[in-house]
């Protein structure tokens, strides 16, 4: 309740006829969440969270409750804090470490195709109230490095007429159990514009070399029309330079959500956008020899995919192609599920694929996936994406795929 009030308390200046209308329309709403709730809370808990690749249905414990949601952070945190934690904030990350050790046991025993979705999740979840990531996190990037894992993601902060947005930094040693950075590692310099932040890709180039790609969105009363994306480099990932914007959008007042792949020589980015202003959406793809001067080398038509890939994931297929993990649009995902796929030969022309698709039917009313991470091991997959219910407030999520990309 204080995030609340603190989040609309320019609401009070309001007339006083405003104010019986704005508490009339929240009545209503008060009487649907108590039905909601009923029902809600009359469900199994006891649900199942393993799908195969023939599309069996999942029921991830994804869209918690802001009480649970505080409980969980308590318990998952990595650092150095036990000595200062209450008994019982103990037993709950000792709970937490026992689950997240359950789930690698299930990958092992797992089938090939099997997905399997951490009971638990989300595995990453907005900071508390007045931190720099209070409102959500999202558009995750995770890179494995030695025995670690490196999770970058976009945090936003919105309180009252107060939104900003960064990009945060956590690290895991086992891709469930994260602990976040207390701090952005990358602020956009133009603050009143980092609310327009929208997607991040991260690539490590060489052993002290990283290379990011942000977007930021097109913000019309501002009077920037196209979306752009930026880049920026650091020794670390850590700390970063930022280095200004590289490309911009063709088609006004739109986004921009690149997925990057760098192959020891040529970078390559994928994005939605237009070949020009008469012609219908395209997949997008761009190359560079230095990650700042980028050339269209080819694209395929959305309507030739009959689907938005919106933020793509391109992994190299292991024999000179790629592959592209996507999240449905949102009308779609009941019937479809969280995720699909798209292949292509060159990088230019692609196609739909259904070797790995995995199917959610059980989301709550409005929740919807996006923007999936995909990281692939020697004996499977992993995936983190985003849930986003209908008030904005993201989390980061995990799930895994046993086995060989087919």
């Amino acid at each position: 309740m204080e995030r609340r009030a603190k989040r609309w308390a320019e609401w009070y200046t309001l007339s006083g006829r405003q104010c019986l209308e704005i508490r009339l329309v929240a009545l209503l709403i008060v009487v649907a969440i108590v039905f909601g709730l009923r029902s809600y809370i009359t469900r199994s808990e006891d649900v199942a969270v393993t799908v195969s690749s023939q599309g069996q249905t999942i029921h991830p414990e994804s869209h918690k409750t802001a009480k649970e949601l505080t409980e969980e952070r308590k318990a998952v945190s990595l650092g150095d804090e036990s000595e200062t934690l209450s008994p019982q904030s103990q037993t709950e990350r000792t709970d937490s470490k026992k689950i997240a050790k359950g789930f690698a046991e299930r990958i092992k025993a797992a089938s090939t195709g099997q997905w399997l979705f951490y009971k638990r999740n989300p595995v990453l979840v907005r900071g508390e109230l007045n931190q720099w990531d209070d409102f959500k996190v999202g558009s995750p990037v995770v890179i494995k490095e030695g025995g670690r894992y490196r999770m970058w993601y976009r945090g936003c902060h919105f309180i009252g007429s107060d939104y900003t947005c960064g990009i945060g930094h956590a690290v895991s040693q086992d891709g469930i159990l994260w602990e976040k950075s207390s701090k952005p590692v990358l602020v956009i310099e133009d603050t009143a514009r980092s609310k327009l932040l929208d997607t991040v890709v991260v690539l490590r180039v060489a052993e002290e070399r990283y290379m990011m790609w942000y977007s930021l969105s097109s913000d019309w009363f501002a009077g920037r029309h196209y979306a752009t994306i930026y880049l920026a480099t650091s020794k670390d990932g850590l700390n970063w330079r930022q280095e200004g914007a590289v490309l911009r959008a063709v088609r006004k007042g739109t986004t921009i959500a690149p997925s990057a792949f760098y192959d020891g020589e040529v970078f390559h980015l994928w994005y939605v956008d237009s070949t020009s202003t008469d012609k219908p959406k395209a997949l997008m793809h761009v190359t560079s020899s230095d990650g700042r001067r980028w050339q269209v080398a080819g694209w395929t038509f959305i309507n030739t995919l009959d689907v938005d890939p919106g933020r793509m994931w391109v992994l190299s297929d292991g024999r000179g192609g790629y592959r592209g993990f996507y999240a449905h649009p949102s009308n779609q995902q009941e019937k479809k599920g969280f995720f699909g796929t798209v292949v292509s030969a060159d990088g230019n022309t692609w196609e739909m694929s259904e070797g790995m698709n995995a199917v959610a039917a059980s989301l709550e009313k409005g929740v919807i996936a996006d923007a999936p991470a995909v990281l692939l091991e020697p004996h499977g997959l992993w995936v983190w994406f985003v849930l986003r219910p209908e008030d904005g407030a993201e989390t980061i999520n995990a799930a895994y795929r046993k086995g060989e990309l087919p």
